[in-house]
């Protein structure tokens, strides 16, 4: 099927698979796992990432100094459960 294997080129730019790319939400760089069923069926189940996936480095780039506040002395026990 020329939609599927025009999916993952980039610059798609075929009317038969732009439906398909927009109607999945599918982007360039995107992971699938790829299961082989028979010599007729393949499947591609989307790999999901953790939605704060790069956060840490992108927080680790930042070019400002970051300092953290002392915090207040608690001396109060824990509330019990």
């Amino acid at each position: 099927c020329p939609e599927t294997r025009s999916l993952f080129r980039s610059g798609c730019a075929r009317p038969t698979c732009l439906p398909v790319r927009a109607k999945m939400h599918l982007h360039a760089g995107d992971d699938f796992e790829v299961s082989i069923e028979d010599e007729d069926t393949i499947t591609l189940r989307r790999i999901t990432q953790p939605a704060n996936r790069g956060l840490v480095d992108m927080l680790l780039a930042c070019p400002a100094t970051f300092e953290i506040p002392p915090r207040d002395a608690d001396d109060r026990e824990p509330p019990s459960l």
